[in-house]
């Protein structure tokens, strides 16, 4: 056994779990390039698409952030994180969509 990733086991893009489709993605950045985002609302968008979800607890408990305890409400996520970030992380997740998405 070499320890190296055999073709077979190899990813072949994200993970199925974290999948998010591009169609919720602009969803949430249409929300987020709105005047005054309503954050509940956003929240409320996000706890219903379990990809999303992932995507923003994850990124909200992420060593990066030096947090003392777990985020586990999205509100909270989303207001820990803020708009801009929140923009620059979907923006880098539909660039990771589009690198993924068959010709």
């Amino acid at each position: 056994m070499t320890g190296r990733i055999d073709d077979a086991h190899r990813q072949q893009g994200p993970h199925l779990l974290r999948r998010v489709s591009q169609e919720d993605l602009q969803a949430v950045v249409a929300r987020l390039l709105e005047r005054d985002v309503d954050l509940r609302e956003l929240a409320n968008l996000i706890d219903t698409r379990p990809g999303l979800q992932a995507f923003v607890m994850t990124a909200a408990n992420s060593v990066g952030n030096g947090l003392e305890h777990r985020v586990r409400d999205v509100h909270h996520a989303i207001v820990l994180l803020g708009i801009r970030r929140m923009l620059k992380l979907f923006d880098s997740q539909l660039d990771e969509t589009n690198r993924w998405s068959p010709a």
